[in-house]
């Protein structure tokens, strides 16, 4: 009687221990899969799914924003005081700012956030956007004309006028959305 109980106490804790030692190796596993599957977009939209607060440094400018939709090219955000629109290729530092698991980006394609279009739907308001090229200048204004390339942002007189490339913005910030 004595022999079958430590067999099987012995059994039992060779059970356990190819238990622990598979434990160990899903979770290396899933760790090497997050690692290979990291991305902006994953990372931010983990952030967006949970509503947490998230600093993203851009052009070393350091910003607090909650995360509103991501998307192929660009983040929209928002912060205390402004509304904005990111493109993720100028974000260099991303910090969660609470416990935020990994997303795993399991859709085949992020949905497109066309920086046009959000600069075309402030055509016609008064509100002051502030645009940011990816070398750091930048120029604030009303949005005046906008077109597939080229956004023209001017005075509410629409006197003055500076054009800027759309595709050298890596920032579009504003007091609210229109």
């Amino acid at each position: 009687m004595h022999q079958r109980a430590t067999d099987l106490d012995s059994a039992l804790g060779e059970m356990r221990v190819a238990d622990a030692a598979e434990q160990r190796r899903v979770r290396r596993r899933e760790a090497e899969l997050a690692a290979t599957e990291t991305s902006w977009s994953g990372i931010l939209t983990a952030c967006e799914r949970v509503g947490a607060p998230v600093a993203i440094t851009v052009d070393g400018r350091r910003r607090v924003v909650t995360v509103d939709r991501v998307g192929e090219q660009w983040v929209l955000a928002h912060d205390e005081h402004e509304v904005g629109a990111v493109r993720l290729a100028s974000i260099e530092i991303v910090e969660p700012l609470q416990p935020t698991p990994l997303w795993m980006n399991t859709e085949s394609e992020p949905p497109l956030i066309d920086v046009a279009e959000e600069l075309t739907s402030y055509l016609g308001t008064s509100l002051a956007v502030r645009l940011v090229t990816r070398s750091g200048a930048s120029v604030t204004g009303v949005v005046v004309a906008c077109g597939s390339g080229v956004v023209c942002i001017g005075d509410e007189r629409h006197r003055e006028c500076s054009y800027v490339a759309l595709d050298s913005l890596s920032e579009l910030w504003s007091s609210s959305r229109p």
